[in-house]
């Protein structure tokens, strides 16, 4: 008596390579589209997580002393929202002193030399609005008195943090505006 197998004429059956390479290429596609179908869910769930994790020893300290269930869950959601207002105000904070420092280095201020000292300053003395105040200002100083004036152009790459370039046609014949007649150039 012979048994059935899945063998064939030539061997065991076998799926052909591309077939196989397709359906993992599908399946890897699919994948990645949930994936990204579902990121903006992805970080509520991870933060509401952490926040569990967090408190969660706290609330078994609070249903140690007998309290009941609302007793315990107040001071956690309390908790909760001051975290969350806590984090808020830091996000806040750290995103009105990088963007200023983005928005320089896309301008050609560097942070070390231009901005952060005026970033400092403005936002110590002005608040809010001179963090958002710095980059013009800065810019400002770069352009009025560096830029505008060629005995001033050792400070650029102080300013851009880029090292300087070969003087522009433009920047000579501006220097030589500005140099007395009779002295060597």
């Amino acid at each position: 008596m012979k048994h059935a197998s899945t063998t064939g004429p030539s061997g065991p059956r076998s799926r052909p390579f591309a077939a196989s390479l397709l359906v993992g290429a599908a399946a890897l596609t699919i994948a990645l589209a949930g994936v990204r179908s579902i990121a903006e869910i992805v970080g509520p769930v991870f933060l509401a997580l952490v926040i569990t994790i967090a408190l969660h020893p706290i609330r078994l300290r609070l249903e140690r002393g007998r309290l009941p269930e609302w007793a315990t869950s107040v001071p956690i959601l309390a908790s909760a929202v001051l975290l969350l207002s806590v984090f808020a105000v830091a996000l806040m904070i750290s995103v009105a002193q990088l963007q200023p420092l983005m928005v320089g280095d896309s301008v050609g201020v560097l942070d070390v030399g231009g901005l952060s000292p005026t970033l400092t300053f403005l936002s110590l003395v002005v608040g809010p609005v001179g963090a958002l105040l710095a980059v013009p200002f800065t810019l400002l100083t770069k352009s009025l008195p560096v830029e505008a004036d060629p005995r001033g152009r050792w400070a650029l790459p102080v300013l851009s943090g880029r090292p300087e370039t070969e003087p522009s046609p433009v920047s000579e014949q501006a220097a030589a505006t500005l140099q007395p007649e009779g002295t060597p150039g």
